[in-house]
């Protein structure tokens, strides 16, 4: 079983794109549905952030991620969602979701905030 949760500035990255995407509340359950039956790395659109040997836990991209308030763009909507998948105990901790207009990558320092070993 997969537990999911989420570091504070993501909920505030949530807040704030839902504002501008109503839909985003319905379409986010339905790729924690698909990361719950595929796993971070059989997830489609998915894709492993190289950050090196001082962060700890495997961090992922999804790339693909349908968004119904952007009507024709399918799963090329531009959202870019980043978590970190923590294997035992099987948790996926969300760290970042952002739109490809406001952000051209990750914030690797927030990355580094919460996932970087001393």
């Amino acid at each position: 079983m997969t537990d999911f949760s989420s570091v504070p500035e993501f909920d505030a990255d949530f807040s704030h794109l839902s504002e501008r995407f109503p839909t985003l509340t319905d379409d986010f359950p339905k790729l924690v549905d698909v990361i719950k039956l595929r796993k971070p790395t059989h997830t489609p659109g998915t894709f492993r952030i190289p950050m090196g040997a001082s962060v700890r836990d495997p961090i992922y991209k999804v790339k693909q991620f349908r968004c119904r308030g952007l009507a024709g763009k399918g799963n090329k909507s531009g959202f870019r969602i980043i978590f970190a998948y923590k294997e035992n105990p099987g948790e996926i901790v969300f760290i970042q979701i952002y739109h490809k207009d406001e952000h051209a990558n990750e914030d690797r320092d927030r990355i580094r905030k919460y996932f970087e070993t001393s």
